[in-house]
């Protein structure tokens, strides 16, 4: 069984989150946004860093870079973070609602109660992934570029 081969119910999962989880998510879906025009912005200002010849005005915007990728990683840190904090909420109203699935008549099945919180972990790696993945590629062309030996005019 395939995590990618089920076929998801995003609006069954967006009802059955709680109000934080989906304030977690519309953070995250912001946040992601900012990184990637973050993240696009310095893989395009490398093209610029090649054609700085000064030493000290390349050490100056690679500084610049830097502070851009060291926040960015920040960021995602901090997403980590906060997803752990609400996927052990998650965890606890699952395990509590698993605790009570015997006394109601019409009691949801195993599978119905870890959708969603199967669901709020599996987008939030998904995201985090991803983000991490082009911080990392975007950090190790900026490192590529300044060991690079410089062009004298």
């Amino acid at each position: 069984m395939n995590l990618l081969l089920i076929e998801w119910n995003f609006r069954t999962l967006w009802a059955c989150w709680p109000l934080q989880t989906k304030f977690y998510f519309l953070c995250l879906i912001g946040a992601t946004i900012y990184s990637l025009i973050s993240l696009s912005r310095v893989f395009l200002a490398l093209k610029e860093l090649a054609r700085i010849t000064p030493a000290a005005d390349t050490e100056a915007f690679y500084r610049k870079l830097s502070a851009r990728l060291h926040n960015s990683r920040q960021l995602h840190l901090l997403f980590l973070l906060l997803f752990g904090l609400f996927l052990t909420d998650e965890a606890f109203r699952t395990a509590q609602s698993l605790r009570y699935l015997d006394r109601g008549f019409a009691a949801p099945t195993t599978a119905a109660l870890l959708d969603p919180l199967l669901g709020f972990a599996f987008l939030s790696l998904l995201v985090l992934t991803i983000l991490h993945s082009l911080q990392w590629l975007v950090s190790s062309c900026l490192e590529a570029t300044m060991k690079r030996p410089k062009k004298p005019t």
